[in-house]
């Protein structure tokens, strides 16, 4: 399979808990499947086990647990087109609480996000382009037990019987020219045709874990934005230039929401996949085509906000100053795709992608700011810089840090420049 970074072997509980509701497998391809997949079997047996982990290739996250299963079942197999493995991923609300002790309201977002991604391929992926192979197939998706947020809930709050990949899909930490192309053109061809003119289901819930950011982060948080923010000019004092950057973000948070609200009615809204990096994606040997993972936050917004996020999060910072440039080609392959569905693309709503883009991007900094650079400094980054691909360039790199700020800077000059100078004139009294 596409090996992620910090798969272990699991242990014999581990397997025990990952087999426990194996029966599920029996929803996969009912016509070609073995419909006798035996109970003493699928529950971790050994001998002539039908299913087993495979030794070496299960991750734990902070979330879930998602392991590679080896299927020993010839008419399995062949329902599997020719594999003899698939991925499980699932997760409950015991294991959520084990891992890292939660309050009530972040216990319930993520047992809500699981359920999401359930409802995701359960509901949505099957309107998919299936041509496009934008995402591995899912053979099986469920949300099970309570809808509430139960810390002593016992069933699984969901359960993902995913497509394995092999092993020559691979992941990358950062994006060139390339690769950054190939991932924004997957993009544009999962957004047309995620389109809302092509779906035939509506999907209630807003896209993304960060927008909009006075609905889906903590009041206290966001409204502490420029304090984050003076205590990062403090640590980096290269970022002294955009020193009102703080005040200017808090001043338009409001603006921002309002304004992303107001897209979901507009020519570039779809369904979004809401968690845009590269951690959550796949690219093959040629990195010619890309698939995607992780559908938790996935739902409602526009286009501009998964292109903003992965430019963000993973573009190399030596290609920060083109960033224009990469939302222009971007435009490109979601015109060309629309034009595949017959669906033109006006030039004014072109000219308004560029606006809604800078207000995509000045969303997402408040989040970086407020909250996943709070406390930031120069020994955090070196020690994140060592870590795993789990996390996104923006806490990794100075250069990286830098850039994105510039870039939100000029977001801000365009779109709110008024509100700009005032910030500039009330920093240089203080």
């Amino acid at each position: 399979m596409a090996v992620r970074e910090g798969w272990v072997s699991p242990s014999n509980a581990h397997r025990r808990y990952l087999l426990s509701e194996l029966p599920a497998l029996k929803e996969l391809e009912t016509r070609c499947l073995c419909e006798k997949l035996h109970p003493d079997t699928t529950a971790g047996g050994n001998g002539g086990a039908k299913v087993c982990v495979d030794d070496g290739l299960m991750l734990e996250t902070r979330h879930a647990s998602v392991a590679r299963l080896l299927v020993e079942c010839e008419l399995c197999i062949y329902a599997l087109n020719g594999r003899n493995a698939l991925v499980l991923k699932r997760c409950d609300a015991n294991e959520l609480n084990s891992r890292s002790p939660r309050t009530d309201a972040k216990m319930q977002a993520d047992i809500l996000s699981y359920k999401n991604e359930a409802s995701f391929y359960a509901l949505i992926l099957p309107q998919l382009d299936s041509r496009l192979a934008l995402t591995p197939r899912c053979w099986y998706a469920a949300q099970v037990g309570p809808d509430s947020a139960d810390a002593q809930a016992i069933y699984p709050a969901f359960v993902l019987y995913l497509e394995d990949l092999g092993d020559t899909w691979h992941q990358v930490q950062m994006l060139g020219e390339t690769t950054a192309l190939c991932v924004l053109k997957s993009l544009a061809q999962f957004h047309a045709s995620m389109h809302k003119s092509q779906l035939t289901s509506t999907w209630p819930r807003r896209g993304s874990f960060w927008s909009p950011v006075l609905e889906k982060r903590p009041q206290d948080e966001w409204k502490g934005v420029d304090t984050s923010w003076r205590e990062m000019v403090e640590n980096f004092p290269e970022l002294y230039e955009f020193y009102w950057l703080g005040e200017a973000l808090l001043r338009v948070a409001m603006h921002v929401d309002a304004e992303q609200q107001a897209q979901l009615d507009g020519p570039f809204s779809t369904f979004i996949h809401g968690d845009a990096k590269t951690w959550n994606m796949f690219l093959n040997p040629s990195e010619s085509a890309c698939t995607w993972i992780d559908f938790q936050w996935s739902g409602q917004g526009s286009c501009s906000q998964d292109v903003e996020y992965v430019l963000a999060t993973g573009l190399d910072c030596s290609l920060m100053s083109r960033w224009d440039e990469f939302r222009t080609a971007y435009l490109s392959f979601y015109s060309e795709a629309l034009l595949e569905r017959k669906i033109v693309l006006s030039e004014s709503a072109r000219t308004s992608f560029m606006r809604a883009s800078d207000v995509s991007l000045i969303a997402y900094v408040v989040v970086l700011v407020s909250l996943i650079w709070r406390g930031l400094n120069s020994e955090r980054i070196t020690k994140n810089a060592d870590s795993g691909p789990g996390m996104s360039m923006v806490n990794r790199s100075r250069p990286h840090v830098f850039s994105v700020c510039a870039q939100v800077c000029k977001a801000l000059q365009r779109c709110y420049p008024e509100i700009v100078r005032e910030c500039v004139v009330q920093k240089n009294r203080e």
